[in-house]
């Protein structure tokens, strides 16, 4: 079945998937609903509501070659990505399909964290997942008297590999488009001066703070798009700053995560990979960088990247001043930066 499970693949379901999803779906989780009963399982749903379901596209068809043998639905959260149903035609069980289509539904829908919620009593579901990389959480859920739930997540830093690229145009468009949209933004953009015009950022203004241009030694700034390799995906951008190539320093700039790859330590992965680059590659000596005194979590990820405080300054920001941290990496036996 090896060969077989290569071509299994995942597509957005079509309304002229239905009837058969749904006699899929209805024999995968008769044998769950005889043993527990419970009102949520989906083989007891209406063929009117699973068809709703596939128009809000959150059903996927699970193929090989051309048959749909199975189906899965997901739902992306502002926390998390969640695995609401992952089923395949009874006689097609334990060959592996299910697992494919899993990491298919992964690529497809990229988050820090994905979640699923399985019976307890369905060991094989909780093996899957276990194999996957998801763990049981501590919190379990009783819809029902027959029916325990068990949480499992995986999160993206199980899984994901960090990789620096050179920024380009366009990935600064959608970096903006994330501070737009994130509410902790005034805990960075104070830092940033270029592009702020009022409440806006835009991206002809912001665009001025970087170079754009090739890296290579002696050039006077480098800036960086941090790709999520296994889901070819920009999660964030950095850049190096201030580059003083003969006494060897430089600075961390602009360093910004996509809001929803936040909290599973990739901040610290990608600032830990910006300052080998700096290092090993460069052989920058001395790494600085400016945080404001507020952003505990950037501060957290900075002390744990090697970055100790040095300074601190009181600075303008909106009705009362703020305080921003200089900290300061160096490599062993370098004096700090002056």
């Amino acid at each position: 079945m090896q060969s077989g499970r290569r071509m299994v693949l995942l597509r957005r379901a079509a309304v002229a998937d239905a009837p058969e999803l749904y006699r899929i779906r209805y024999e995968a989780y008769l044998p769950q609903y005889g043993a527990y009963s419970s009102p949520d399982c989906p083989c007891v749903q209406s063929e009117a509501d699973f068809l709703a379901q596939i128009r809000a596209g959150e059903v996927y068809a699970v193929t090989l070659g051309e048959r749909i043998v199975g189906g899965l639905r997901l739902a992306a959260g502002e926390d998390a990505t969640e695995i609401l149903e992952l089923y395949v035609r009874p006689e097609m069980r334990r060959t592996g399909i299910a697992q494919v289509a899993l990491l298919h539904a992964e690529a497809r829908c990229p988050a820090a964290r994905f979640r699923a919620k399985v019976i307890s009593g369905e060991g094989a579901a909780i093996a899957l997942l276990r194999k996957m990389g998801y763990r049981p959480q501590p919190h379990l859920e009783r819809p029902c008297d027959r029916v325990t739930l068990v949480t499992m997540e995986k999160t993206a830093a199980s899984m994901v590999t960090i990789e620096l690229e050179p920024l380009k145009r366009e990935t600064l468009g959608e970096a903006v488009s994330w501070i737009a949209e994130d509410p902790e933004s005034g805990l960075y953009r104070p830092l940033w001066a270029g592009g702020v015009r009022g409440d806006r950022l835009t991206i002809s203004a912001f665009s001025k703070a970087f170079a754009f241009g090739k890296h290579y030694i002696g050039a006077p700034q480098m800036d960086y798009a941090i790709r999520a390799l296994e889901f070819d995906r920009i999660i964030g951008i950095a850049s190096l700053t201030q580059l003083d190539w003969e006494a060897r320093r430089c600075r961390l700039d602009h360093v910004l995560l996509e809001p929803r790859w936040r909290g599973v330590q990739l901040g610290r992965r990608a600032v830990s990979e910006l300052c080998r680059v700096a290092e090993e590659q460069y052989g920058f000596r001395s790494l600085g960088l400016t945080v404001l005194s507020e952003n505990a979590r950037a501060i957290a990820c900075f002390l744990r990247c090697g970055f100790t405080e040095a300074l601190r300054q009181s600075a303008p920001g909106g009705d009362a001043p703020r305080t921003r941290i200089l900290m300061l990496r160096n490599a062993k036996g370098e004096d700090a930066w002056s």
